[in-house]
């Protein structure tokens, strides 16, 4: 009886701690937030390639991280180069995401990478309904990762300094 008390304590730990990731497909907008099945979502929004090769299908493009129904960040992925490993959505669908990370937002910097890992520009901004607004400096590097320009945004407008 010990035991069972435990695995079953167990499997409730490990359930809560797991990530839920959504296709963009399943997900409802209202006011302002993304709902699933009538919740506030928590979790991942997937955008996922369903044309092309087959080999290259169902191959994820961006992952949104949702917090309280609102987008929180985003990263972007090769969907035909790199490591792919697998993601499970909340319909059983199996998807595969690359270890490539072509760009990632967040609520304050864009930023984006050649094929091998290095930033080809990082930019400061916010994000203002799931896009990103420029505001700010944007810097952009060549692939030894040198600074090549500069820029300077507000409220989404480029500015001389």
């Amino acid at each position: 009886m010990r035991n069972f008390i435990y695995l079953f304590v167990l499997s409730i730990l490990i359930s809560s701690c797991t990530e839920t990731y959504v296709s963009t497909r399943d997900i409802d907008f209202e006011d302002g937030k993304y709902i699933l099945e009538g919740e506030v979502f928590n979790g991942s929004l997937v955008r996922i390639r369903t044309i092309g090769h087959p080999s290259e299908q169902n191959r994820v493009y961006d992952l949104t991280k949702v917090k309280n129904g609102i987008p929180v960040s985003k990263e972007g992925y090769s969907y035909d180069k790199g490591n792919f490993k697998e993601l499970t959505l909340n319909t059983g669908l199996k998807t595969y995401v690359s270890d490539l990370i072509e760009y990632k937002m967040d609520e304050n910097f864009y930023n984006e990478y050649y094929s091998d890992g290095k930033v080809s520009s990082k930019s400061e901004g916010t994000i203002k309904d799931g896009e990103f607004e420029y505001n700010g400096k944007t810097e952009y590097f060549d692939e030894l990762g040198n600074l090549i320009e500069v820029e300077y945004w507000k409220d989404g407008e480029r500015v001389d300094k």
